[in-house]
C-alpha cells in the first residue's frame, strides 16, 4: 500500500470530526477502531472507544 501524504488526509477529511466508528489503518497494516479523530499540526488525536484518547503522527496513518 502507498503511503497517504499528509495534506491530501488532512484536504480529504477536512480536519472533520468522526460521526461514527471508523478504523484507522497504520503504515504497518495494523488497525485501530475509533469513535473519533481530529487532525492539527501534523498530529491524529484518536478517540478511542472506550473514551480514552490517543495522539499519533499523521503521518503513520495509511487510511481512516
Amino acid at each position: 500500500m502507498r503511503a497517504v501524504s499528509p495534506l491530501v488526509l488532512v484536504a480529504f477529511l477536512g480536519g472533520s470530526v468522526a460521526n461514527a466508528t471508523d478504523l484507522v489503518v497504520f503504515e504497518d497494516g495494523r488497525g485501530l477502531r475509533v469513535s473519533g479523530f481530529e487532525l492539527a499540526e501534523g498530529l491524529a488525536r484518536l478517540t478511542l472507544e472506550d473514551g480514552g484518547e490517543l495522539g499519533v503522527p499523521v503521518s503513520s496513518i495509511m487510511a481512516i
